[in-house]
């Protein structure tokens, strides 16, 4: 949760609120102090973790998150790309979907990821790279399955390169998954592109 704020001058109150929304104060405050101690044993530093005047923050100078630094390449642009997409691991924190404090800085991650990769394999495709422009799209849709424009990318890279059962076969996932996780149909545009890879 303290990363997922920001990971500086969070209150404490705010934690208390977030995780243990249950409990009286002093028995929160317990639990609270027995997380902190649990933390800065794991990180192996006590000043790794400040607590100053209510408000807890990580020191970024000894504290590496990779959801940060992921952050940190997405900004450099296409020179961090690379390394941005490595960093990525799928959804943040998927064990804790249904934490509130979790869902806008998951969506945030989700989003600049999305972007970047659309970014990238766009760049390529204009430049006629479509073997590249691939590789991209499959590492997209490896980290998030439900980007319907990633597969309609794939789509037309393996039209271009005369993969005609390849376009298909991309079709024919995304309306399975589409299916199956959102009980919805693929779009025009998709339908056009496995119509047009039809025709090949």
């Amino acid at each position: 949760m303290l990363t997922c704020a920001g990971g500086a001058s969070v209150p404490v109150t705010q934690l208390l609120d977030a995780l243990w929304p249950e409990s009286e104060a002093d028995s929160a405050e317990k639990s609270f102090d027995v997380a902190l101690h649990r933390l800065r044993a794991l990180l192996g530093a006590n000043d790794a973790v400040k607590l100053v005047d209510g408000r807890l923050s990580l020191d970024r100078a000894r504290v590496w998150v990779d959801a940060w630094a992921f952050e940190v390449q997405c900004r450099e642009g296409a020179a961090g790309a690379r390394r941005a997409a490595e960093l990525y691991q799928g959804t943040l924190l998927p064990e804790e979907l249904d934490a509130a404090w979790s869902v806008s800085y998951r969506e945030k991650l989700r989003d600049s990821f999305n972007r970047l990769i659309c970014a990238q394999a766009a760049a390529l495709e204009s430049q006629q790279r479509h073997g590249e422009a691939l590789a991209w799209y499959a590492r997209g849709l490896e980290a998030d399955d439900l980007v319907e424009t990633m597969y309609q990318g794939m789509m037309r890279c393996h039209i271009q390169l005369g993969h005609r059962a390849d376009a298909l076969a991309s079709f024919q996932r995304l309306r399975r998954t589409l299916a199956s996780k959102l009980r919805t149909l693929p779009s025009a545009e998709s339908v056009a592109l496995a119509a047009q890879a039809e025709s090949q």
